[in-house]
């Protein structure tokens, strides 16, 4: 079974538009999630800086805003209060944001990204991630690679670059009911891209449809294709 998804400012359940390169080119600001889109790490202030070495360490912050840097080796970083930022370095890391609003960066190799509470913004990176947003209204970007992908509570944004597309990532628990959405950037700005999602089993696929060609954007886990029928509000575009 395959449903269309709708063209902007049509209703949740029309499944009869699809949505297109002249469509839109952002997703609607309507409850302030998308304030991690412009996330800018480089430009926050710290009051705390940690850095590992090339083994495995576990590094705990403070309460207050720490950047921490695993580097190498396997490490457990924990960010504890405060809205840190969280860098996993080489290896196979796990990533403890805490509370406050905090960025989690993976990096390379099959990291374990937790944010805890607040609003955070997770980045698995290079390799096969398991990323889980925990309260608040989360940004979840797998990256490259295929990564498993949970929202937890909160209206969380699943982040999809046509780049990185070199693995299938999965979705478990989307939920447009608490506010959820799937937003794909990458298109370029003359892109004639559609989508669709498709159901087999108990899955759905999002896919993209350009130039006669089929690239399968995610795959969403339990849910069917009559609670994906989503408006523009849920399915965002960048063109970029």
């Amino acid at each position: 079974m395959a449903s269309n998804v709708p063209a902007p400012d049509e209703p949740v359940g029309d499944e009869t538009g699809s949505s297109t390169g002249d469509d839109t080119k952002d997703r609607p600001d309507s409850d302030g999630s998308s304030t991690m889109e412009s996330f800018d790490e480089a430009a926050r202030a710290y009051d705390k800086a940690f850095a590992g070495t090339a083994a495995g360490e576990k590094i705990r912050g403070t309460n207050a805003a720490d950047r921490i840097d695993g580097h190498g080796g396997n490490d457990t970083l924990v960010g504890r209060g405060g809205d840190d930022a969280l860098y996993g370095g080489l290896g196979d890391d796990k990533l403890l944001g805490g509370t406050g609003s905090d960025f989690l960066d993976g990096s390379k190799g099959a990291d374990k990204l937790y944010g805890d509470f607040g609003i955070d913004k997770l980045y698995g990176d290079a390799g096969d991630d398991l990323l889980k947003g925990g309260d608040g209204d989360d940004w979840i970007d797998g990256g490259s690679g295929s990564d498993r992908l949970y929202g937890d509570a909160g209206a969380d944004t699943f982040v999809f670059d046509i780049a990185d597309l070199d693995g299938l990532d999965t979705i478990y628990d989307f939920n447009a009911a608490e506010g959820d959405r799937i937003l794909v950037k990458g298109l370029g700005a003359n892109s004639n891209a559609s989508f669709e999602f498709v159901t087999s089993g108990s899955n759905t696929y999002l896919e993209m449809h350009d130039d006669g060609g089929v690239t399968q954007i995610a795959r969403i886990k339990g849910v069917g294709v009559d609670d994906l029928a989503m408006s523009s509000a849920e399915l965002g575009l960048i063109w970029a």
